[in-house]
């Protein structure tokens, strides 16, 4: 898995700490997540649920470890999470497991995480 095609392009593109936006779009592509879809409507207008929080980090975690998503990005390789990322967001997927319907779908997510 960790083995990819040379691409001379992305080679030199992370070489110069510019990342490798198109293998993250590929990898986006391939873990079948759709930016038009409805969950990502809701999220733009700020009108998402918890559950919509659950079914968002399912769909990061399918693209693979943070450390490695981050790692594509420009300028983000030293910033790079490892596996200590993948672990909190499924800790907070587990939080999340642990949620009656009522509190999945409200939609003041906000004030979930602001404590009183």
């Amino acid at each position: 898995d960790d083995f990819k095609p040379f691409d001379p392009k992305t080679f030199v593109s992370q070489l110069l700490g510019g990342g490798d936006v198109a293998g993250l779009v590929d990898k986006i592509k391939d873990a079948g997540i759709d930016s038009n879809s409805e969950l990502y409507q809701r999220f733009t207008e700020g009108t998402f649920t918890m559950r919509d929080m659950y079914e968002h980090l399912q769909n990061i975690i399918k693209i693979g470890p943070m450390g490695k998503i981050m790692e594509m990005l420009p300028g983000m390789n030293k910033a790079a999470g490892g596996d200590q990322s993948n672990t909190r967001l499924k800790m907070y997927m587990t939080i999340m497991d642990s949620m009656n319907h009522g509190e999945l779908d409200s939609e003041n997510v906000r004030k979930s995480f602001t404590p009183e």
